[in-house]
């Protein structure tokens, strides 16, 4: 494994990012695409399903948890949360040290995992079990791990993939290698078949 940098950094700073792990659903988005783009399906938040992931641009980090007008909302912040902002929300784009520690907490097929970059505001934290993660003001994908890769790396360390959770109605895609490739055309970004940069701080 490699520690230097990604070769291919897209709108990302050349300097003072963090280099993180984090895992993806393929999912078809709701505008045409930029032009030049080879596919309208794009990147999807796990958890935020409706934070698709730009082509091109970086993403911006926005707080989702306060409804207009909800009793229970809570003052604007900044994302992630500033030191003087709440402490209990943990919103901004998060990027992990461990993939194998992103496998049991989401053991789902149909997700493509890789490397992003995280940048401008920062926050850590550390994982369950001690891994570190981060959570940022910033990012944009740059790599996908070969899908044969990470079902190899389930197998070995006995973690078991469910199906997709069938409650998500909306359109998404399998893996296959030619929507896969398309993807990663558009983003401008390698599929690696192993992993290839140590996460952590790039100064």
């Amino acid at each position: 494994m490699s520690q230097g940098w990604p070769r291919k950094v897209v709108r990302t700073p050349r300097s003072g990012y963090v280099l993180g792990l984090r895992g993806w659903y393929l999912a078809q988005a709701p505008a045409p695409p930029p032009p030049g783009s080879r596919t309208s399906v794009g990147l999807v938040s796990i958890l935020e399903y409706s934070c698709r992931w730009p082509k091109g641009e970086p993403l911006v980090a926005s707080c989702m948890r306060v409804p207009a007008l909800a009793r229970w909302a809570e003052p604007s912040h900044a994302s992630p949360p500033r030191l003087a902002d709440p402490e209990h929300c943990l919103c901004g784009i998060w990027a992990a040290s461990d993939l194998v520690g992103i496998l049991r907490h989401w053991p789902v097929q149909g997700i493509v995992y890789g490397y992003v970059a995280i940048w401008g505001r920062v926050r850590t934290a550390w994982g369950p079990e001690g891994e570190r993660e981060w959570r940022g003001e910033f990012a944009y994908p740059q790599a996908i791990l070969a899908p044969s890769y990470v079902d190899a790396l389930a197998e070995a360390h006995g973690i078991e993939r469910q199906p997709f959770p069938s409650r998500l109605l909306w359109p998404r895609f399998s893996l296959e290698e030619e929507i896969l490739a398309s993807v990663v055309h558009d983003y401008g970004v390698p599929i690696v078949a192993e992993p290839v940069w140590q996460p952590g701080v790039r100064c």
